[in-house]
Parts: structure tokens; C-alpha cells; sequence
């Protein structure tokens, strides 16, 4: 899995319309924060792995695995950023700004950051 490949299945889950924002920055926090795991590999898991893992519906885990059908798709937008200079800080990210993590409500945390220029400024 590369560093490639995960911001793009990071936004597939957010921005792919699949799945509801909110169920997606938990099953996000979960899995790739909380788990230590990769959202590459969330979106590989069977439907039943995941109801049992993240504690989500049949509903909701048939959503995060219709958008890794649309994987293809967020690496192009990924690869379109990179190359307009735009870097795209994940949640699970070294430089995701600490003091976002202490102020901020978890459910009001941004998950994605799209920046350019000094990334310690942010």
C-alpha cells in the first residue's frame, strides 16, 4: 500500500458520496486512528468484517465497500493535487496540527486538510 493509495481511499470515504460524512470519520477513527490500520485496507474488507470490527450496519458497511469502487477515480484527484503543489493531510497524519486534536471535538475535526506552502504553519 502506498502513501498514494491511502490518501485516495481517504477521500473516497469522505468525499465519494457513498457513505454519510459522520459515519465515515468513525469508521475512519476506528480503523486507521484508533486501529493503526490503513484505509486501503478497510476498503478491501468483507461487509460481515467489518459490521463485527467497527460496529457499523449492513447498510452502512455495503457503503464503504462501494467506495472502493470509485478508488480508481480519488487517485486521479489525488495525483491532480500533488501536482498543483496541493498536500492533502490526513487525520492519521504526522503533521495533522496538534492543537486541532486538543481543541477540537472529534466530531468536528477535520479528517482532510488540503494545503499548500508551509505545512508548520497550519
Amino acid at each position: 500500500m502506498s502513501e498514494r493509495e491511502e490518501r485516495a481511499a481517504w477521500l473516497a470515504l469522505l468525499f465519494g458520496g457513498q457513505i454519510r460524512r459522520p459515519a465515515a470519520k468513525a469508521a475512519l477513527l476506528r480503523w486507521c486512528v484508533q486501529g493503526n490500520r490503513s484505509a486501503v485496507d478497510l476498503l478491501g474488507q468483507p461487509a460481515q468484517e467489518l459490521v463485527a470490527a467497527l460496529g457499523v450496519d449492513a447498510r452502512h458497511a455495503a457503503a464503504i465497500n462501494a467506495a472502493a469502487q470509485d478508488l480508481d477515480k480519488w487517485l486521479t484527484v489525488a495525483d491532480g493535487l500533488e501536482a498543483r503543489g496541493i498536500v492533502t493531510v490526513l487525520r492519521a497524519d504526522p503533521a495533522y496540527p496538534d492543537v486541532w486534536l486538543q481543541r477540537l471535538p472529534e466530531a468536528q475535526a477535520p479528517y482532510v486538510v488540503f494545503a499548500q506552502g508551509a505545512l508548520e504553519l497550519l
